[in-house]
C-alpha cells in the first residue's frame, strides 16, 4: 500500500494516471474550447487554437475561445490597414497591420517618396555594436521600388573597398558585395522596370543573398572560401537612388534611380523620408505621382513609345521619323513614264565586309537593277529584281530569293552579310562560306540606286527599276535623294547624292490610261502603275474584252449556265423512262471527233445510252448486264469493234463515262474510261467518229435513269428544252424532239414513303433502291432483329443483361464499371476501425489491426472483452460470451455496444398533417390535431351528422313486409276454392265460350286443356 501511495502522488504532480502513472491524461477529452476551436493536448495542460473570423463577426479569443474580441469595433487603423484585436488580462487591446507605404501605431504615416531626378539620399547608420553582442546585427537593406528605367542603382552601402549594392540591369536585378578580394555576386532574371511595386532585401555576411519578397523566391552567392568574410562594419553610409561620382565605376548601371520608393528599412530600422533632412531630400518629393506616358496614339501608331518615367520617347518604326513619329522619309519614283532614272552617291566612310543593305521597295515591274557597289569600274555587289524576286550578285556569282515581291505593295527588302553568310530579309541564306567571295565597302566607292549613266548597260540585271524606293540605307547610313538642292537637314547620318537623274519626289504612277485600254465602253480607272477596267454587265477582261453570257441568267431554273468564248451552254441533269431524244450536228462540228463522255446514273442493267449512225458507219453505247457495251464501225474498216467495261455501273450512283482516242493518231485503239480509271479498249485500230457531223443521234433509247452532260466531240448535247446552246455560231448539236419530254433533274422512285424501316431505323434513298440505317441494337435488312449484344461477352467480372440497343453488367463483387474491369477500392470508404491500416485487395480488402483490437475490421478488442467483468449491458440486454469477446444483444428499442442508446422513432418525422411524435420504448406516437386520425394522422375525420336510428326506420319496415306476405296468402287461398267449386257443373257461360271456339277448329288450334273438357 505504501508503494501505492507514492505513485499516487506522483502522478497526481503532472497530470497521469495508472498504476504505474504510465497514461497521460487528455485535457481536450472534456472539449474545453468553445465556438469551434481546437483543442490541442499538452502535459497538464491544453491549448484552443480559435477558428479564423467569420464577416460581418466579432472574432473569438481567450484561453478557451469563450470570449468575444472586441478591441476592434473602434478602432484607429488608417489607410486600409487590418486591426488585429487582442486579450490582455481583462482587457480588450487592438494592433494595427500596415498596408505597404504606411507606418506607424495607427499606420498614418507614408513611407512612400520618389526621385524625379538622378542623385541620392544618403543615411548613415549609427554603430551600436558593442563587445558583448555574441552575433553582430546582419547589414541589410530592404526596400519596395517602382520605376520604368532599364539601369538603375537603387542602393550603394559603403564605401569603394568595401561595399554590397542592389542595381538593374536592362531590367535585371543584380547585387553585388566586395570586401579586398572577396567579392559576390546575385543576378535576378526578369522585367522589373514594368512600372509595378517590387519588393526586395538584401542582406550579407558569408554569402551575398538577394529575396524577392513578393515571390518569397531567395538567390544567394558566397561560401567558397571560408577563409573569406565580408565583415559587418564599416557599412555606416547608405546612399539611397544613387552613389557619388566617385563610386561611379563600381556600378554597372552607372545611372541614379528615377521612381518611387517606400518601405525603407536599413538594419530592420524604418527610414521614413519624413526625417530626411531639407539638405538631403533635394531630389526627392513625397508620396509617388506617375504620369502614363505611353498611349496608343503617343507615337502616332508608327512607333513604340519608351516610358522614361519623366518623359517617354519613340522609337520609330522605319520609314517613319521625328519626336512622334509623324514624319515619314519620301519615296522617290524612277522610270516615270518610262523616262530612265537613276542616282548616284558616293561612300564617304569605310563599312568593312560586315554590312547590311535595308530599303523598301514597290514594283510592278519584273526585273531590274534597285542597288549597285562599283569601285571604279567593277561592280562587285548588285541587288536586282528578275522575275519578281531579290537577287543578289557578289562579282559573279548569282543567287536569288524565292519570295515574290513586285505585285504593287510596298515591301522591306533586307540583305545582310555576316561573316561571309548572306541572308534576304534575315531568314533566307543566300551564301555560305563555301560559295561566297569576300568583299569589304571601303570610302571612294559609290553606290547606284535604280539604274547606272547611260554609257553602262543594264540588261544583264534586267535593266533599270521601274517603281519606287524609300528609305535606302548603308548600314545606318541613309541614301539622302534630293531634287536640285537640299531643302532641310537631313535626320540621319547620311550620303548625298553625287548624280541624280529623271528622279520624282513621293511614288507616282503612270498615266496608264492615257491610250484608252478599255474596251466595249469599259471606264478605265488609274491604279499605281496599272490600269483596271470597270466593264459593262455584259463584259469582262481586264480590258473588257470578254463578252459575259451568263449574267443575265438566260437559263432555265435547275440548270447550270457555263459562259463560252462565243456563247454560252445550258448544264443540267435529267431523268429519262424510255423517252429518247433527237439529235443533229447538221456539219457544225469543226474538228475531229475523239472523244464521247456521258454522265449517267442508273439501276437498269441493259438499255442503249447514245446511238448514231451514217451509211455503214455507226456507234452504239449501252448497257448489258450491268456493263458499258461500245460498238464502232468506222470509214476504215467493215468489221465492227465491241468492247465491255470491266466494271459496272448499274449501281445507282453517278458515273463518268469517256470513249477516246489519240487525236494525233488517225488509226489508234479506243479506250473506255469509267471514273477517270481504263475500263476497256478496242482490240483492233479504228478510225474517228466524224460521221457524228452528219448523223441522226439518239439519245437515251430503252433507258430509264439520269443523264447529265453528254458530249461528242467536246461538244453538249442539251438535254431538255430551253437549254439550246445560244448565241453560237461554232459546233452544236440541235434537239428535234423526240418521244417525250424528260423530267429536269435527277430523281428516282421514292422508294422510302412506304417506310419499310422498323423500329425507328431511317430509310436512306439510293436511287430506286433504299437501305436502312438501323437504330442501336436492330439489326436486319428492314431493322427487324434485335441484336444480341452480350454475345460479345462485354462484362469482364460480371454477368450481362441484354436490353434495347445496349446492354447492362451486372458486376461480382468488388468489381464496378460498365464492363465489370475495374477493381473497387473497398479501402476507400475506411472500413477498418481504431486506426487499422486498409489493404486493398482483388474483390476484397484486408485490413492490419493494431496491437489491442481484432477482428475482419478491428472492430474487436484484444484480449476479448468478457461479460460482468469488461462489459455489462444495459437497457435489458444480454450478454454472451464468444469467440472475439463479449457481445450485448439489446431488447427491442435499444442499439449501441452496451445497449445504452435509445432508438428514437421519432427520428424518421413519422407523424403527418403536423402531428406531435412522442418516442416510447420500441414504438411511438402520434398526437394528432384536430380534423386527423390514424396510426400517423394520415386520415382525415369526417364532420359529425346527425343520422336516424335504423331500428326506428327497419321496424315499420318489416310489419308493412309481414301485413303484405298475409294479404296475399288469404287471396291466393279463395282462388282455389272457387276454382274447385266450378268443376264437374254446367254453366251457360262456360258453354258459350266453349262452342265458340269449336266454330273457329278450323282457324285455330284448340289448346290441350281445354280438349279435355
Amino acid at each position: 500500500m505504501r508503494g501505492l501511495t507514492v505513485a499516487l502522488i506522483w502522478c497526481g504532480l503532472i497530470s497521469l494516471t495508472g498504476v504505474l502513472c504510465e497514461m497521460n491524461i487528455d485535457e481536450c477529452e472534456n472539449e474545453p474550447c468553445h465556438n469551434g476551436a481546437t483543442c490541442e493536448d499538452g502535459i497538464d495542460e491544453y491549448n484552443c487554437h480559435c477558428p479564423a473570423p467569420v464577416p460581418d463577426q466579432l472574432p473569438w479569443g481567450g484561453h478557451d475561445c469563450d470570449i468575444a474580441l472586441t478591441g476592434c469595433v473602434d478602432h484607429l487603423c488608417q489607410n486600409g490597414a487590418t486591426c488585429l484585436p487582442s486579450l490582455h488580462g481583462d482587457q480588450h487591446k487592438f494592433s494595427c497591420m500596415c498596408p505597404p507605404g504606411f507606418y506607424g501605431e495607427h499606420c498614418n504615416i507614408s513611407t512612400t517618396f520618389s526621385f524625379f531626378r538622378e542623385g541620392y539620399v544618403l543615411v548613415e547608420v549609427p554603430n551600436n555594436r558593442t563587445r558583448r553582442e555574441v552575433r553582430p546585427q546582419v547589414p541589410s537593406v530592404k526596400l519596395r521600388f517602382r520605376t520604368t528605367l532599364p539601369d538603375v542603382v537603387l542602393f550603394f552601402r559603403g564605401n569603394a573597398e568595401h561595399f554590397f549594392s542592389l542595381e538593374m540591369n536592362d531590367g535585371n536585378l543584380f547585387a553585388m558585395a566586395e570586401f579586398k578580394d572577396l567579392k559576390l555576386m546575385v543576378q535576378v532574371p526578369g522585367y522589373f522596370n514594368n512600372g509595378l511595386w517590387q519588393s526586395v532585401s538584401v542582406f550579407v555576411d558569408e554569402k551575398l543573398v538577394l529575396i524577392l519578397e513578393d515571390k518569397e523566391e531567395m538567390v544567394e552567392d558566397g561560401g567558397h572560401n571560408q577563409l573569406l568574410f565580408f565583415p559587418p562594419h564599416g557599412l555606416e553610409k547608405v546612399y539611397i537612388g544613387g552613389f557619388p561620382q566617385e563610386y561611379l565605376d563600381k556600378t554597372k548601371a552607372r545611372k541614379g534611380f528615377i521612381g518611387c520608393l517606400e518601405d525603407l528599412l536599413i538594419d530592420a530600422q524604418p527610414i521614413l523620408p519624413q526625417d530626411i533632412t531639407p539638405e538631403q531630400a533635394m531630389d526627392i518629393q513625397l508620396g509617388c505621382e506617375k504620369t502614363e506616358w505611353c498611349r496608343p496614339d503617343s507615337c502616332s501608331q508608327q512607333g513604340h513609345c519608351v516610358d522614361l518615367w519623366t518623359e517617354y520617347r519613340c522609337d520609330c518604326y522605319r520609314p517613319f521619323y521625328g519626336n512622334i513619329c509623324a514624319d515619314e522619309y519620301s519615296s522617290w519614283t524612277f522610270n516615270h513614264e518610262r523616262n530612265r532614272s537613276f542616282a548616284a552617291f558616293p561612300v564617304t566612310k569605310s563599312h568593312g565586309s560586315n554590312i547590311i543593305i535595308s530599303l523598301f521597295l514597290r514594283s510592278l515591274k519584273y526585273d531590274g537593277l534597285v542597288l549597285q557597289l562599283k569601285r571604279g569600274n567593277q561592280a562587285y555587289f548588285t541587288v536586282f529584281l528578275r522575275r519578281g524576286t531579290v537577287h543578289v550578285a557578289v562579282y559573279s556569282s548569282i543567287r536569288g530569293s524565292s519570295t515574290f515581291i513586285t505585285d504593287g505593295k510596298k515591301v522591306m527588302v533586307t540583305v545582310a552579310i555576316q561573316e561571309r553568310y548572306l541572308y534576304f530579309n534575315t531568314t533566307e541564306l543566300l551564301f555560305g562560306p563555301g560559295n561566297f567571295t569576300g568583299f569589304e565597302v571601303e570610302a571612294g566607292d559609290v553606290a547606284y540606286l535604280g539604274g547606272l549613266p547611260e554609257v553602262d548597260d543594264t540588261t544583264p540585271w534586267g535593266g533599270h527599276f521601274k517603281g519606287c524606293l524609300q528609305d535606302v540605307r548603308l548600314d545606318d547610313t541613309q541614301l539622302y535623294m534630293y531634287v536640285n538642292k537640299i531643302t532641310q537637314k537631313p535626320e540621319h547620318s547620311s550620303y548625298l547624292q553625287s548624280i541624280s537623274h529623271n528622279l520624282l519626289e513621293n511614288c507616282i504612277s503612270d498615266h496608264a490610261c492615257r491610250m484608252n485600254p478599255c474596251m466595249n465602253g469599259g471606264e478605265c480607272l488609274i491604279e499605281w502603275n496599272d490600269f483596271m477596267c470597270s466593264c459593262p454587265l455584259n463584259y469582262t477582261g481586264k480590258t473588257c474584252d470578254t463578252r459575259v453570257w451568263c449574267v443575265s441568267d438566260p437559263c432555265v431554273m435547275g440548270s447550270q449556265c457555263v459562259d463560252l468564248p462565243d456563247g454560252y451552254e445550258c448544264l443540267a441533269n435529267a431523268t429519262f423512262e424510255n423517252n429518247a431524244l433527237k439529235y443533229a450536228a447538221n456539219g457544225s462540228l469543226s474538228i475531229s471527233v475523239t472523244m464521247v463522255s456521258v454522265d449517267l446514273r442508273t439501276r437498269e442493267e441493259s438499255g442503249t445510252l447514245l446511238r448514231a449512225s451514217n451509211g455503214l458507219e455507226f456507234f452504239c453505247m449501252g448497257l448489258l448486264n450491268s456493263s458499258l457495251l461500245v460498238k464502232i464501225r468506222s470509214s476504215n474498216t467493215l468489221d465492227v469493234q465491241a468492247f465491255t467495261s470491266d466494271v459496272e455501273v448499274s449501281d445507282g450512283a453517278w458515273h463518268r463515262v469517256e470513249i477516246r482516242k489519240s487525236a494525233r493518231h488517225l488509226s489508234s485503239r479506243w479506250h473506255l474510261i469509267v471514273d477517270g480509271r481504263a475500263a476497256g479498249f478496242s482490240r483492233v485500230v479504228a478510225g474517228n467518229l466524224d460521221f457524228f457531223n452528219y448523223s441522226t443521234v439518239w439519245l437515251a433509247e430503252n433507258f430509264t435513269g439520269c443523264l447529265g452532260e453528254v458530249r461528242v466531240g467536246g461538244v453538249y448535247l442539251p438535254l431538255v428544252e430551253g437549254l439550246q446552246v445560244e448565241g453560237s455560231q461554232g459546233p452544236q448539236f440541235t434537239r428535234y424532239g423526240g418521244m417525250a419530254e424528260p423530267t429536269l433533274g435527277c430523281s428516282g422512285t421514292p422508294l422510302c414513303l412506304s417506310q419499310p424501316c422498323l423500329n425507328n431505323g431511317v430509310c436512306v434513298d439510293l436511287f430506286n433502291h433504299y437501305s436502312c440505317d438501323c437504330a442501336p441494337g436492330w439489326g436486319g435488312e428492314h431493322c427487324q432483329d434485335d441484336i444480341d449484344e452480350c454475345v460479345s461477352g462485354p462484362c469482364t467480372h460480371g454477368t450481362c443483361r441484354d436490353l434495347l440497343g445496349q446492354f447492362h453488367c451486372e458486376c461480382a463483387k468488388g468489381y464496378q464499371g460498365p464492363h465489370c474491369d475495374e477493381d473497387v477500392n473497398e479501402c476507400q470508404e475506411q472500413p477498418c476501425e481504431h486506426g487499422g491500416s486498409c489493404m486493398n485487395t482483388v474483390g476484397g480488402f484486408n485490413c492490419t489491426c493494431p496491437p489491442d483490437y481484432r477482428g475482419p475490421r478491428c472492430q474487436w478488442s484484444y484480449p476479448p472483452l468478457q461479460c460482468e467483468v469488461d462489459v455489462q449491458c444495459t437497457n435489458g440486454g444480454v450478454c454472451m460470451d464468444g469467440l472475439w469477446g463479449a457481445n450485448c444483444t439489446c431488447k427491442p428499442g435499444y442499439i449501441g455496444e452496451k445497449c445504452e442508446v435509445d432508438i428514437d422513432e421519432c427520428e424518421s418525422n413519422p407523424c403527418l398533417n403536423g402531428a406531435t411524435c412522442m418516442d416510447r420504448q420500441n414504438h411511438y406516437l402520434c398526437d394528432c390535431l384536430p380534423g386527423f386520425s390514424g396510426e400517423n394522422c394520415e386520415a382525415t375525420r369526417q364532420p359529425h351528422r346527425e343520422r336516424i336510428p335504423w331500428l326506428v326506420v327497419a321496424i315499420p319496415l318489416m310489419c308493412l313486409g309481414a301485413l303484405l306476405a298475409v294479404v296475399g296468402l288469404v287471396c291466393m287461398v279463395l282462388t282455389a276454392r272457387k276454382k274447385r267449386q266450378s268443376e264437374g257443373t254446367y254453366s251457360p257461360s262456360q258453354q258459350e265460350v266453349a262452342g265458340a271456339r269449336l266454330e273457329m277448329g278450323n282457324v285455330l288450334k284448340v289448346p290441350p286443356e281445354e280438349r279435355l273438357i
